[in-house]
């Protein structure tokens, strides 16, 4: 929040997943090998595209100039690893109108006459579906797709974006024979998608209302499972431990371990942020209004000169 209170709220939500297929890992593959198979790699790739990720964003000033970012990396319990960055424009850079947010961000699968290449990434990345259980919830997509056709950008009471999704007639069958449309299609950067053929969801944050959601998103923390011990035999649980029966236990995968041995940077941010601690009255660290410590050093004084005035005259 101090950020934000400095420099503004975040204009851009960017999130990029690994591709397991990138030619650069493919191949450095031996015979039979899988990507699964070499976590070293994947990680060390991961983080050269992370670099020039940034450096296009913030020093090539792909979506105008950076006032301040802030990325994590996060780990997939497949093992993939994707990084969330917050992008804060500068003044004068800001995405103030629906003209400008279609420039750089497309909800809509291309015309195959006129860019096929990239029609075949979106439909590889940036469609969602078929959903599964992964992503329903209470027999809906928790993803809310499918989407609206509409014609044109607009935003809903709290300041979230709905992309223009025209109903143009492209429809393409992916290989589980599911059959999408613009109103499944992840929003996404055309300039980025095919720099870096992979997942990269390119988000504009429109409303103040979303920053603390965003923040909270982003450092939301690893992943985590809760483990119970049972009898195998009658499936009654084990009370092995006095004061709880569960553990919180921490799921680490390859990519993250090479990655944490590699020490390679887990979250960084531009501007170096101070938290200083607040603490209730009478707690922890002793403090005082303006008011009490005027006194406190007026009681001081009259003190100090009482000590003077006796050792003087005992002198």
């Amino acid at each position: 929040m101090a950020l934000v209170n400095e420099k503004g709220k975040p204009d851009i939500f960017l999130t990029m997943t690994c591709n397991p297929n990138w030619v650069e890992i493919q191949e450095n593959l031996l015979p039979g090998q899988q990507a699964c198979d070499r976590p070293d790699l994947v990680a060390r790739l991961f983080n050269l595209k992370k670099k020039r990720l940034l450096d296009l964003v913030i020093k090539k000033k792909l979506f105008g100039e950076v006032a301040a970012h802030v990325y994590v990396i996060e780990f997939q319990k497949r093992g993939l690893p994707h990084m969330h960055l917050l992008i804060t424009l500068a003044r004068g850079h800001k995405w103030t109108t629906a003209e400008i947010i279609d420039k750089f961000i497309s909800a809509e699968i291309p015309n195959k006459s006129e860019n096929p290449h990239l029609q075949d990434l979106v439909i590889n990345h940036m469609t969602h579906g078929p959903c599964g259980d992964w992503c329903m919830k209470d027999g809906k997509c928790s993803k809310n797709f499918p989407k609206q056709f509409q014609n044109e950008i607009t935003l809903d009471e709290n300041g979230y974006p709905h992309y223009r999704r025209r109903n143009d007639g492209v429809t393409v069958n992916k290989t589980n024979n599911h059959e999408v449309d613009n109103r499944w299609v992840v929003p996404y950067c055309a300039i980025l998608l095919e720099l870096f053929d992979c997942h990269i969801n390119v988000e504009a944050v429109s409303s103040i209302c979303a920053v603390k959601y965003l923040y909270k998103y982003i450092y939301k923390g690893h992943d985590a499972a809760t483990v119970v011990i049972q009898n195998s035999e009658n499936g009654t649980v084990v009370i092995h431990n006095e004061i709880c029966q569960f553990l919180d236990a921490r799921y680490v995968g390859p990519v993250e371990a090479c990655w944490r041995m590699l020490s390679k940077t887990l979250q960084d941010k531009s501007h170096s942020i101070m938290r200083l601690p607040v603490h209730l009255p009478n707690e922890q660290n002793i403090y005082f209004s303006e008011s009490v410590y005027e006194f406190v050093m007026f009681v001081s004084l009259i003190n100090k000169n009482n000590l003077n005035s006796r050792s003087l005259a005992n002198e």
